[in-house]
């Protein structure tokens, strides 16, 4: 995943990379505020294969 953002930003594309916090999960306030109009993806990597964090892949398509 972060190598086709990476590749994006390359191309010119603005990519934004949310934080996430001590028990791996991304903040749904920082996600709303991150999608802009013009916003075309949004890209979660839903499981973490280090840790094991699984995000709330259900409440995140309900911001977008």
């Amino acid at each position: 995943m972060l190598a086709s953002c990476r590749q994006l930003e390359g191309e010119g594309f603005k990519v934004t990379y949310l934080p996430v916090n001590n028990m791996g999960l991304i903040s749904m306030e920082q996600l709303e505020e991150a999608i802009q109009p013009d916003t075309a993806l949004v890209t979660v990597m839903s499981v973490n294969n280090e840790i094991g964090v699984r995000q709330p892949i259900r409440q995140i398509g309900g911001k977008i």
